[in-house]
């Protein structure tokens, strides 16, 4: 039996597993067994630059599931990087999220679409944190998240 996790994780199809497949729909389609198994009104993070997108978000759709997309090409992208300059020995990494500017600073190159993607799953996280009389943040309720990841690039 599959995992039934209440988020999934799919950042890009590419020809990584081709050998297992007669072609790249089929790699596609295999992923998207990913979003079948979600729980019903989960969510789903994707990348809305990829040639998949499309099919990945009408499947996500059919069974309920949120999709929150992520991109660097694609305006619609509820993440979208906007650019990356240099800032001392850091990065200054600007961001679209929601339709509302953000930036963040970086130590090192490399790894920003990974950062890209993983915003979009701390989304996911704030709609479910909520906080103490403290102000400590703690999951609402007695819940816990299962995520399911499927990353290539």
């Amino acid at each position: 039996k599959i995992i039934e996790p209440d988020v999934g994780v799919i950042t890009n199809i590419n020809y990584a597993h081709a050998k297992n497949f007669k072609n790249i729909k089929q790699i596609a389609l295999a992923k998207s067994e990913i979003i079948n198994n979600i729980k019903p009104y989960g969510y789903i993070v994707l990348n809305a630059d990829d040639n998949f997108f499309q099919l990945h978000k009408k499947i996500a759709e059919e069974n309920k599931i949120k999709v929150v997309s992520f991109g660097i090409k694609s305006q619609k992208a509820d993440i979208k990087l906007i650019n990356i300059k240099p800032f001392g020995k850091k990065f200054r990494i600007n961001v679209r999220i929601k339709n509302k500017k953000k930036y963040f600073v970086k130590v090192g190159w490399g790894y920003f679409f990974n950062m890209i993607y993983k915003l979009g799953w701390s989304i996911i996280l704030s709609l479910h944190i909520g906080h103490t009389p403290h102000g400590v943040p703690s999951f609402v309720g007695n819940q816990q998240l299962q995520v399911c990841f499927n990353i290539s690039w």
